[in-house]
Protein backbone atom coordinates (compact mmCIF):
# COMPACT_ATOMS: atom_id res chain seq x y z
CA UNK A 1 0.00 0.00 0.00
CA UNK A 2 2.77 2.29 0.63
CA UNK A 3 3.90 2.03 -2.93
CA UNK A 4 0.52 2.78 -4.17
CA UNK A 5 1.08 6.06 -1.98
CA UNK A 6 4.19 7.07 -3.46
CA UNK A 7 3.15 6.02 -6.89
CA UNK A 8 -0.17 8.57 -6.85
CA UNK A 9 1.51 11.33 -4.48
CA UNK A 10 4.10 11.36 -7.23
CA UNK A 11 1.20 12.96 -9.72
CA UNK A 12 -0.38 15.21 -6.78
CA UNK A 13 2.06 16.67 -5.36
CA UNK A 14 2.50 19.92 -6.96
CA UNK A 15 -0.85 20.67 -5.66
CA UNK A 16 -0.52 20.13 -1.99
CA UNK A 17 3.10 22.10 -1.94
CA UNK A 18 1.46 25.13 -1.00
CA UNK A 19 -1.37 23.78 1.10
CA UNK A 20 -1.34 24.66 4.73
CA UNK A 21 -3.42 22.03 7.26
CA UNK A 22 -6.54 23.64 6.38
CA UNK A 23 -6.44 22.30 2.66
CA UNK A 24 -7.26 26.11 1.89
CA UNK A 25 -5.68 27.52 -1.96
CA UNK A 26 -5.38 31.02 -3.07
CA UNK A 27 -5.33 29.81 -6.90
CA UNK A 28 -8.63 30.93 -7.30
CA UNK A 29 -9.12 27.50 -9.09
CA UNK A 30 -11.14 24.66 -7.55
CA UNK A 31 -8.81 21.49 -6.50
CA UNK A 32 -9.62 19.89 -9.78
CA UNK A 33 -8.66 22.34 -12.08
CA UNK A 34 -5.85 22.67 -10.53
CA UNK A 35 -4.86 18.83 -10.47
CA UNK A 36 -6.20 19.06 -14.34
CA UNK A 37 -3.38 21.86 -14.61
CA UNK A 38 -1.25 20.13 -12.95
CA UNK A 39 -1.07 16.51 -14.84
CA UNK A 40 -1.05 18.65 -18.06
CA UNK A 41 2.19 20.61 -17.07
CA UNK A 42 3.98 17.65 -16.03
CA UNK A 43 3.08 15.37 -18.97
CA UNK A 44 4.30 18.27 -21.34
CA UNK A 45 7.35 18.66 -19.97
CA UNK A 46 7.99 14.76 -20.30
CA UNK A 47 9.83 13.30 -23.57
CA UNK A 48 8.35 12.33 -26.07
CA UNK A 49 6.55 8.99 -25.66
CA UNK A 50 6.69 5.81 -27.67
CA UNK A 51 4.34 5.36 -30.51
CA UNK A 52 2.25 2.74 -28.93
CA UNK A 53 1.57 2.49 -25.32
CA UNK A 54 2.37 -0.99 -23.69
CA UNK A 55 -0.26 -2.91 -23.70
CA UNK A 56 -2.38 -3.28 -20.39
CA UNK A 57 -1.71 -6.53 -17.72
CA UNK A 58 -5.14 -6.90 -16.84
CA UNK A 59 -4.07 -9.41 -13.93
CA UNK A 60 -1.90 -6.42 -12.76
CA UNK A 61 -4.41 -3.80 -10.40
CA UNK A 62 -3.68 -0.29 -11.00
CA UNK A 63 -1.93 2.13 -8.69
CA UNK A 64 -4.23 3.94 -6.67
CA UNK A 65 -3.98 6.84 -4.40
CA UNK A 66 -6.81 5.77 -1.54
CA UNK A 67 -7.13 2.37 -0.25
CA UNK A 68 -10.97 2.19 -0.40
CA UNK A 69 -13.44 4.85 -2.11
CA UNK A 70 -14.47 6.90 0.34
CA UNK A 71 -17.72 8.17 1.15
CA UNK A 72 -19.02 11.36 3.04
CA UNK A 73 -21.66 13.57 3.25
CA UNK A 74 -22.14 17.13 1.10
CA UNK A 75 -24.43 19.80 0.49
CA UNK A 76 -25.87 18.84 -2.92
CA UNK A 77 -27.36 22.42 -2.57
CA UNK A 78 -27.38 25.28 0.27
CA UNK A 79 -28.35 23.67 3.24
CA UNK A 80 -29.34 20.20 1.46
CA UNK A 81 -26.80 17.27 2.14
CA UNK A 82 -26.48 13.81 0.35
CA UNK A 83 -24.12 11.13 0.66
CA UNK A 84 -21.34 11.10 -2.23
CA UNK A 85 -18.42 9.18 -3.12
CA UNK A 86 -14.45 9.55 -3.84
CA UNK A 87 -13.05 7.13 -5.87
CA UNK A 88 -9.84 5.53 -4.84
CA UNK A 89 -7.96 7.70 -7.72
CA UNK A 90 -8.87 10.20 -5.56
CA UNK A 91 -9.67 12.53 -8.34
CA UNK A 92 -13.58 11.14 -9.22
CA UNK A 93 -16.34 12.39 -7.11
CA UNK A 94 -20.04 10.70 -7.58
CA UNK A 95 -22.98 11.66 -6.18
CA UNK A 96 -24.72 8.81 -4.80
CA UNK A 97 -28.07 9.92 -3.57
CA UNK A 98 -30.41 12.68 -4.54
CA UNK A 99 -32.98 13.37 -2.09
CA UNK A 100 -35.26 16.39 -1.73
CA UNK A 101 -34.07 16.83 2.03
CA UNK A 102 -30.57 16.02 3.69
CA UNK A 103 -29.90 12.55 3.96
CA UNK A 104 -29.45 11.56 7.69
CA UNK A 105 -27.22 9.07 8.97
CA UNK A 106 -25.98 6.46 6.65
CA UNK A 107 -23.93 3.17 6.21
CA UNK A 108 -21.85 1.62 3.61
CA UNK A 109 -22.19 -2.08 2.86
CA UNK A 110 -18.71 -3.14 2.79
CA UNK A 111 -19.48 -5.85 -0.01
CA UNK A 112 -21.12 -4.08 -2.49
CA UNK A 113 -20.62 -0.46 -1.96
CA UNK A 114 -24.90 -0.26 -1.39
CA UNK A 115 -25.59 2.25 0.57
CA UNK A 116 -28.22 2.33 3.38
CA UNK A 117 -29.46 5.76 4.88
CA UNK A 118 -32.20 8.00 6.84
CA UNK A 119 -34.25 10.70 5.17
CA UNK A 120 -37.79 11.22 7.04
CA UNK A 121 -37.27 8.46 9.79
CA UNK A 122 -37.15 5.88 6.68
CA UNK A 123 -34.33 3.89 5.71
CA UNK A 124 -33.64 3.58 1.96
CA UNK A 125 -31.43 1.49 0.22
CA UNK A 126 -29.34 2.40 -3.14
CA UNK A 127 -27.05 0.90 -5.28
CA UNK A 128 -23.36 2.53 -5.44
CA UNK A 129 -23.97 3.83 -8.92
CA UNK A 130 -26.80 5.83 -7.86
CA UNK A 131 -29.36 3.21 -8.75
CA UNK A 132 -32.44 1.02 -7.29
CA UNK A 133 -33.45 3.23 -4.48
CA UNK A 134 -36.00 1.34 -2.28
CA UNK A 135 -37.18 1.73 1.29
CA UNK A 136 -36.70 -0.42 3.79
CA UNK A 137 -37.73 0.56 7.20
CA UNK A 138 -40.30 3.11 7.87
CA UNK A 139 -40.29 4.56 11.18
CA UNK A 140 -43.61 6.31 11.10
CA UNK A 141 -44.21 10.22 10.61
CA UNK A 142 -41.79 12.64 12.16
CA UNK A 143 -43.35 14.37 15.33
CA UNK A 144 -40.77 16.57 16.86
CA UNK A 145 -42.49 17.41 19.41
CA UNK A 146 -43.21 14.48 20.93
CA UNK A 147 -40.72 13.02 23.70
CA UNK A 148 -42.44 9.80 22.53
CA UNK A 149 -40.80 10.25 18.59
CA UNK A 150 -37.88 11.61 19.85
CA UNK A 151 -36.80 9.13 22.21
CA UNK A 152 -38.01 5.84 21.18
CA UNK A 153 -39.65 6.34 17.31
CA UNK A 154 -36.67 8.16 15.66
CA UNK A 155 -34.41 6.12 13.95
CA UNK A 156 -30.89 7.40 15.00
CA UNK A 157 -28.08 5.57 12.87
CA UNK A 158 -27.56 2.75 10.97
CA UNK A 159 -24.51 0.42 10.36
CA UNK A 160 -23.80 -2.22 7.93
CA UNK A 161 -22.19 -5.98 9.21
CA UNK A 162 -18.58 -7.00 7.60
CA UNK A 163 -20.17 -9.30 5.26
CA UNK A 164 -22.99 -7.05 4.39
CA UNK A 165 -26.03 -9.44 5.98
CA UNK A 166 -27.02 -7.80 8.81
CA UNK A 167 -28.10 -3.93 9.19
CA UNK A 168 -27.74 -2.53 13.03
CA UNK A 169 -30.60 0.71 13.23
CA UNK A 170 -31.74 2.62 16.10
CA UNK A 171 -35.28 2.64 16.65
CA UNK A 172 -36.41 2.80 20.23
CA UNK A 173 -33.05 0.75 21.13
CA UNK A 174 -30.91 -1.69 18.93
CA UNK A 175 -32.47 -3.51 15.67
CA UNK A 176 -31.35 -5.39 13.60
CA UNK A 177 -32.60 -6.37 9.85
CA UNK A 178 -31.54 -9.38 8.24
CA UNK A 179 -31.58 -9.40 4.81
CA UNK A 180 -31.36 -13.21 4.76
CA UNK A 181 -34.51 -13.77 6.65
CA UNK A 182 -36.11 -10.44 5.66
CA UNK A 183 -37.10 -9.82 9.31
CA UNK A 184 -35.93 -7.25 11.98
CA UNK A 185 -35.84 -7.59 15.54
CA UNK A 186 -35.70 -5.27 18.50
CA UNK A 187 -32.64 -6.94 20.48
CA UNK A 188 -31.60 -4.23 22.97
CA UNK A 189 -34.76 -1.79 24.01
CA UNK A 190 -33.98 1.52 25.13
CA UNK A 191 -34.56 2.90 28.74
CA UNK A 192 -36.72 5.35 29.70
CA UNK A 193 -38.21 7.46 32.26
CA UNK A 194 -41.96 8.26 32.54
CA UNK A 195 -42.87 11.67 33.64
CA UNK A 196 -46.86 11.39 33.27
CA UNK A 197 -49.07 13.13 30.58
CA UNK A 198 -47.57 11.00 27.66
CA UNK A 199 -44.06 12.51 28.46
CA UNK A 200 -40.49 10.68 28.78
CA UNK A 201 -37.31 11.30 29.52
CA UNK A 202 -34.18 9.35 28.25
CA UNK A 203 -32.66 6.90 30.32
CA UNK A 204 -30.87 4.68 28.00
CA UNK A 205 -31.02 4.84 24.69
CA UNK A 206 -29.16 2.36 22.68
CA UNK A 207 -27.63 2.44 18.96
CA UNK A 208 -25.26 0.87 16.90
CA UNK A 209 -21.93 1.81 15.93
CA UNK A 210 -19.29 -0.05 14.36
CA UNK A 211 -18.55 -3.57 14.18
CA UNK A 212 -15.59 -5.59 15.34
CA UNK A 213 -13.70 -6.66 11.94
CA UNK A 214 -15.10 -10.17 12.30
CA UNK A 215 -18.17 -8.96 12.82
CA UNK A 216 -18.97 -10.58 16.38
CA UNK A 217 -19.52 -7.77 17.73
CA UNK A 218 -20.78 -4.52 17.45
CA UNK A 219 -20.06 -1.06 19.82
CA UNK A 220 -23.30 0.01 20.95
CA UNK A 221 -23.37 3.92 21.92
CA UNK A 222 -25.21 4.32 25.19
CA UNK A 223 -26.80 8.11 25.71
CA UNK A 224 -28.25 9.06 28.63
CA UNK A 225 -30.30 12.04 29.94
CA UNK A 226 -26.58 13.79 30.72
CA UNK A 227 -23.39 12.04 28.95
CA UNK A 228 -23.44 8.56 27.37
CA UNK A 229 -20.72 5.74 27.54
CA UNK A 230 -20.43 3.04 25.12
CA UNK A 231 -21.48 -1.14 24.86
CA UNK A 232 -20.17 -4.07 23.27
CA UNK A 233 -22.77 -6.29 21.91
CA UNK A 234 -22.53 -9.85 21.31
CA UNK A 235 -24.97 -10.94 19.05
CA UNK A 236 -24.14 -15.09 19.77
CA UNK A 237 -24.84 -14.95 23.03
CA UNK A 238 -26.99 -12.15 22.98
CA UNK A 239 -25.04 -10.02 25.80
CA UNK A 240 -24.22 -6.17 26.08
CA UNK A 241 -21.15 -5.28 28.10
CA UNK A 242 -21.58 -2.08 29.50
CA UNK A 243 -17.81 0.06 29.39
CA UNK A 244 -16.58 2.27 31.51
CA UNK A 245 -17.93 3.42 35.08
CA UNK A 246 -18.59 7.30 33.76
CA UNK A 247 -18.90 9.05 30.65
CA UNK A 248 -17.23 6.75 27.92
CA UNK A 249 -16.63 9.29 25.30
CA UNK A 250 -15.68 10.03 22.36
CA UNK A 251 -13.32 8.62 19.70
CA UNK A 252 -12.68 4.99 19.50
CA UNK A 253 -11.38 1.81 16.82
CA UNK A 254 -11.83 -1.50 17.32
CA UNK A 255 -8.09 -3.08 17.73
CA UNK A 256 -6.83 -5.31 14.36
CA UNK A 257 -7.62 -8.39 16.19
CA UNK A 258 -10.95 -7.43 17.21
CA UNK A 259 -10.14 -8.78 21.04
CA UNK A 260 -10.12 -5.05 22.36
CA UNK A 261 -11.33 -1.46 21.58
CA UNK A 262 -9.16 1.98 22.32
CA UNK A 263 -11.31 4.92 23.03
CA UNK A 264 -9.64 8.55 23.20
CA UNK A 265 -11.06 11.58 24.16
CA UNK A 266 -9.81 15.01 22.91
CA UNK A 267 -12.03 17.28 25.20
CA UNK A 268 -12.32 18.46 28.72
CA UNK A 269 -15.34 19.47 31.13
CA UNK A 270 -18.21 17.23 31.35
CA UNK A 271 -16.15 14.57 30.14
CA UNK A 272 -12.75 12.94 31.30
CA UNK A 273 -9.55 13.39 28.32
CA UNK A 274 -7.50 10.59 27.73
CA UNK A 275 -6.90 7.72 25.97
CA UNK A 276 -8.05 4.26 27.39
CA UNK A 277 -8.62 0.48 26.28
CA UNK A 278 -11.47 -1.95 27.22
CA UNK A 279 -11.19 -5.43 27.00
CA UNK A 280 -13.81 -7.13 24.46
CA UNK A 281 -14.91 -9.68 26.35
CA UNK A 282 -14.57 -8.51 29.69
CA UNK A 283 -14.66 -4.97 29.63
CA UNK A 284 -11.80 -4.60 32.03
CA UNK A 285 -10.28 -0.80 31.30
CA UNK A 286 -6.82 -0.29 31.20
CA UNK A 287 -5.95 3.81 31.28
CA UNK A 288 -3.87 4.21 28.77
CA UNK A 289 -3.54 8.52 28.99
CA UNK A 290 -4.81 9.45 32.36
CA UNK A 291 -6.85 12.83 32.07
CA UNK A 292 -4.21 14.31 34.56
CA UNK A 293 -0.88 13.18 34.00
CA UNK A 294 1.86 12.29 37.33
CA UNK A 295 3.17 15.84 36.87
CA UNK A 296 0.24 17.95 36.99
CA UNK A 297 -0.62 18.08 33.02
CA UNK A 298 -3.41 17.06 31.22
CA UNK A 299 -3.68 14.73 28.18
CA UNK A 300 -5.64 14.95 25.06
CA UNK A 301 -5.84 12.14 22.42
CA UNK A 302 -8.39 11.75 20.09
CA UNK A 303 -8.82 9.38 16.77
CA UNK A 304 -7.00 6.39 18.24
CA UNK A 305 -6.00 3.76 15.93
CA UNK A 306 -4.18 0.43 16.40
CA UNK A 307 -1.04 -0.59 14.06
CA UNK A 308 -0.73 -4.07 12.78
CA UNK A 309 2.24 -4.65 14.79
CA UNK A 310 0.31 -3.32 18.09
CA UNK A 311 1.53 -0.26 18.57
CA UNK A 312 -0.63 2.88 18.05
CA UNK A 313 -0.96 6.48 16.33
CA UNK A 314 -3.66 8.86 17.41
CA UNK A 315 -3.64 12.90 17.87
CA UNK A 316 -2.58 14.33 20.66
CA UNK A 317 -1.90 17.19 23.34
CA UNK A 318 -0.45 18.02 26.32
CA UNK A 319 -1.30 20.91 28.31
CA UNK A 320 -0.27 22.49 31.97
CA UNK A 321 -3.90 23.53 32.79
CA UNK A 322 -7.40 21.91 32.91
CA UNK A 323 -10.76 23.51 32.21
CA UNK A 324 -13.34 22.85 29.40
CA UNK A 325 -10.57 22.72 26.00
CA UNK A 326 -10.97 20.97 23.09
CA UNK A 327 -7.24 21.85 21.78
CA UNK A 328 -5.54 21.60 18.19
CA UNK A 329 -3.77 18.31 18.15
CA UNK A 330 -0.78 16.68 16.52
CA UNK A 331 -0.22 13.58 15.08
CA UNK A 332 1.96 10.83 17.72
CA UNK A 333 3.13 7.39 17.06
CA UNK A 334 3.44 5.23 20.33
CA UNK A 335 4.24 1.87 21.54
CA UNK A 336 0.67 -0.19 22.86
CA UNK A 337 0.63 1.32 26.06
CA UNK A 338 0.31 4.89 24.26
CA UNK A 339 2.96 6.86 26.27
CA UNK A 340 6.03 4.77 25.51
CA UNK A 341 8.51 5.76 23.07
CA UNK A 342 5.72 8.88 22.50
CA UNK A 343 7.27 11.38 19.40
CA UNK A 344 5.22 13.46 16.66
CA UNK A 345 4.81 11.92 13.32
CA UNK A 346 4.06 15.53 11.96
CA UNK A 347 4.72 18.91 13.15
CA UNK A 348 0.58 20.46 12.37
CA UNK A 349 -1.88 20.89 14.78
CA UNK A 350 -5.22 19.65 13.40
CA UNK A 351 -8.60 20.77 14.95
CA UNK A 352 -10.47 18.28 16.86
CA UNK A 353 -13.18 17.86 14.10
CA UNK A 354 -12.80 14.12 12.05
CA UNK A 355 -10.54 11.11 11.02
CA UNK A 356 -10.95 7.86 9.57
CA UNK A 357 -7.70 5.95 9.08
CA UNK A 358 -6.65 3.25 6.95
CA UNK A 359 -6.57 -0.16 7.76
CA UNK A 360 -2.76 0.25 8.18
CA UNK A 361 -2.60 3.04 10.04
CA UNK A 362 -0.46 4.62 7.37
CA UNK A 363 -2.99 7.84 6.16
CA UNK A 364 -5.80 9.46 7.73
CA UNK A 365 -8.77 11.55 5.97
CA UNK A 366 -9.29 14.52 7.77
CA UNK A 367 -12.10 16.93 7.77
CA UNK A 368 -10.82 20.54 9.03
CA UNK A 369 -12.99 23.61 9.36
CA UNK A 370 -13.31 26.57 7.26
CA UNK A 371 -11.80 29.64 9.75
CA UNK A 372 -14.75 31.34 11.19
CA UNK A 373 -17.40 29.63 14.13
CA UNK A 374 -18.16 26.81 14.12
CA UNK A 375 -21.97 24.77 12.61
CA UNK A 376 -23.69 21.75 12.85
CA UNK A 377 -22.96 19.90 10.91
CA UNK A 378 -19.42 20.33 11.26
CA UNK A 379 -18.62 20.36 7.16
CA UNK A 380 -15.01 21.04 6.22
CA UNK A 381 -12.25 20.61 3.79
CA UNK A 382 -11.44 16.75 3.44
CA UNK A 383 -8.03 16.31 2.92
CA UNK A 384 -5.31 13.23 3.26
CA UNK A 385 -2.29 13.06 5.75
CA UNK A 386 -0.36 10.62 6.17
CA UNK A 387 2.40 9.39 8.32
CA UNK A 388 5.14 9.22 6.09
CA UNK A 389 5.85 13.13 6.21
CA UNK A 390 4.02 13.84 2.51
CA UNK A 391 2.75 17.13 2.00
CA UNK A 392 -1.12 17.41 2.68
CA UNK A 393 -3.26 16.67 -0.05
CA UNK A 394 -6.73 18.34 -0.41
CA UNK A 395 -9.11 15.35 -1.79
CA UNK A 396 -12.81 17.45 -1.26
CA UNK A 397 -13.25 21.09 -0.81
CA UNK A 398 -16.18 20.70 1.89
CA UNK A 399 -17.69 17.46 3.35
CA UNK A 400 -17.82 15.04 6.91
CA UNK A 401 -19.28 12.27 7.95
CA UNK A 402 -16.25 10.07 6.60
CA UNK A 403 -16.32 5.87 5.85
CA UNK A 404 -14.44 3.36 3.45
CA UNK A 405 -16.63 1.88 0.78
CA UNK A 406 -14.95 -1.29 -0.73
Amino acid sequence: MKNKLFLALGILLIVSLACSFSGNNNSGLTNDEIIATSVAATRESETEAAPVDPPVDPTVEPDYLLPQSLYYRAESSPEIFQVWRLERDGVTITQITNEIVSVGNYTVNPVNGRVAYIVDNQIFLIDADGTNRMMLIDGGPVDESSNVFIYLERIRTVSWSPDGNILAYGRGGLNFYNFTTGLSELLIPSETIDYGGGSIGPQALYDPSTWSPDGSQIIVSVAWLEGGTLSIYTPSTDTNLVLGYGITCCDYDWSQAGDFIVVGSPVLGLIESGLWRYDAVTGAETILLPTEALDGTYNFAGWPKELPNGDLVFFYHNMPESGDYDPPLTMVHTAADGITGLFQVRPESWENYEALWDDAGVMAILVQPAPGPLSWPRTGAIVLVDTLGNPVLPLVPQGFDLQWGP
